[in-house]
């Protein structure tokens, strides 16, 4: 978390709640998915047909920029199987729960206690799941 700045809750739709939860009560022994249930009941649900296109959701691919590099990057948030395929990052990840339920515009720090605290921004949503009405995923 950037010190200072309010630590706003997430606004997720409830199919990635529902689909977050049954992930997280699968492995609940992982320390990364305990600090995703956390944000989880922080979240603001909403429902999935009502979320606003600059809304990043699960498979979204969303465009950042960050004070450690001069070039936004790109990455799509998944679930944790499918991390490690080429521009993705895990939900359950320190990255993948920054950017889950934040908008464009907005700015955030990493949600791990041992990051240095660096803010995120959200530049762009090049694809969202909801707009484009890819409800499958």
């Amino acid at each position: 978390m950037i010190p200072g700045m309010p630590k706003v809750p997430p606004v997720l739709t409830h199919l990635d709640v529902e689909r977050l939860n049954a992930l997280v009560v699968s492995q609940s022994d992982a320390v990364e998915l305990k600090r995703l249930a956390h944000e989880l009941r922080r979240a603001t649900v909403i429902p999935a047909h009502s979320a606003p296109a600059d809304l990043v959701t699960m498979n979204s691919t969303v465009v950042y920029d960050d004070e450690q590099s001069a070039a936004p990057k790109e990455v799509t948030v998944v679930y944790p199987w499918r991390a490690g395929e080429r521009g993705t990052v895990s939900v359950s990840s320190p990255l993948g729960r920054s950017l889950l339920g934040m908008r464009v515009g907005r700015s955030c720090g990493a949600l791990d206690e041992s990051s240095d605290g660096g803010a995120l921004r959200i530049v762009a949503i090049a694809y969202q799941p909801e707009a484009a009405g890819d409800w499958h995923l």
